[in-house]
């Protein structure tokens, strides 16, 4: 369900559902790898706390794509000239669709103010010129300080979701290509 018609938690619910389908059918979770961008990036890390509290098993891995982690919009980069998705206001409209009064700093909102503990390894990519970069160098300092394995490559010169234009964009495959190898690794 998407918002602004279902806002939080719906999204979350979903994808916890889904994730406790892939294991009701029994796929083990060894095999399995969460991955997401931008605001699914975000939704990504929720959804690994949620399952973490409900003592379920954990993906193997985690693969967030200049993940947005805090809602609350406190610590949002200033918007890079490179940057050609997304801006400041676009980012509060779309906040408030997503959480319609919910207080923005509740970590299943904004994962960035959890107890990551616990989390499977984890590859945060993020451009140098998107106004998220933020986000992910504070989910990945959030992710080491609690012990766990991240990797935070940041491209230089690079902007959000650059990895779409594979094919194209020498880092872009540069970048699938990272995803392919840390994957392979678990």
């Amino acid at each position: 369900r998407l918002a602004p018609e279902h806002p939080f938690p719906a999204a979350l619910e979903d994808a916890v559902a889904a994730y406790e389908g892939l294991l009701a059918d029994g796929h083990e979770p060894a095999d399995l790898v969460i991955a997401g961008d931008s605001a699914g990036g975000g939704l990504t890390a929720a959804t690994t706390l949620r399952l973490r509290d409900l003592g379920r098993p954990l993906p193997s891995a985690l693969v967030l794509f200049s993940p947005w982690t805090d809602l609350s919009l406190a610590e949002l980069g200033p918007e890079p000239p490179g940057e050609p998705m997304i801006t400041r206001p676009w980012v509060a409209e779309c906040a408030g669709y997503y959480l319609r009064g919910h207080d923005p700093r509740d970590p299943l909102a904004s994962p960035v103010f959890g107890d990551l503990s616990g989390f499977p390894p984890t590859l945060i990519q993020v451009g140098s010129d998107e106004v998220l970069l933020p986000d992910s160098q504070r989910l990945h300092a959030g992710l080491v300080d609690a012990g766990v394995e991240s990797i935070l490559s940041i491209y230089p010169g690079r902007w959000h979701v650059f990895q779409t234009h594979a094919g194209m964009l020498a880092d872009a495959d540069r970048a699938l290509a990272e995803v392919g190898s840390f994957v392979g690794r678990r």
